[in-house]
């Protein structure tokens, strides 16, 4: 876990749990969080599932 600037120059909290390919990007109150763990796909459609 550490605080990385992204490509577009926002700072973000990234999450890594081992060498994952696959990450979701969350916005929060502006602040981001970037999650690399190998099961965020689940993750991501329950965020999406809960937004209707």
């Amino acid at each position: 876990m550490g605080y990385f600037k992204l490509k577009n120059g926002i700072k973000a909290v990234v999450f890594r749990y081992k060498h994952s390919d696959e990450f979701v990007v969350i916005n929060s109150s502006g602040k981001y969080y970037v999650i690399i763990h190998p099961g965020v796909e689940e993750l991501y459609r329950e965020i999406r599932g809960r937004e209707d």
